[in-house]
């Protein structure tokens, strides 16, 4: 089964997909109806990647079960939040999430792989797109 492109993956792909398109149409002469089309095609797709960037927070906690040893399988998970340009702030019985739409979803993919990999799991999650940051 072939793995899934990650959110930031796809919209690489795409976008060098249409410069590839605009690219061969310039080489090419081609009408400039077909180059105001994929124009036309990046601008909404860059107006979609818009929309992905609003933010969210997130409250997870995670239950390592049957383990020896919590702690191997919560930093597991955090180091995971982190690869993911989120802000992690742990805290002693939750952790605090801040981050975009995409790079949030994509975390908690990556974090729960990483926690179920160490054994079985509970993974509890409050998400909120109005919740305010926690001031510094």
């Amino acid at each position: 089964m072939p793995k899934h492109l990650s959110n930031i993956e796809f919209k690489n792909k795409i976008t060098d997909q249409l410069e590839q398109a605009r690219k061969h149409c310039q080489e090419n002469q081609v009408s400039q109806k077909i180059l105001d089309e994929i124009n036309a095609l990046e601008k909404m797709f860059k107006d979609e990647i818009e929309k992905t960037k609003r933010e969210l927070s997130a409250q997870l906690s995670i239950y390592p079960l049957r383990q020896p040893s919590l702690s191997p399988t919560i930093n597991q998970t955090l180091k995971a939040l982190e690869k993911h340009n989120l802000q992690v702030m742990p805290g002693s019985m939750s952790t605090l999430i801040l981050g975009t739409d995409a790079d949030l979803w994509e975390g908690l993919e990556d974090a729960y792989s990483k926690a179920a990999a160490q054994g079985e799991v509970v993974m509890i999650l409050t998400i909120s797109n109005a919740c305010p940051k926690p001031s510094d």
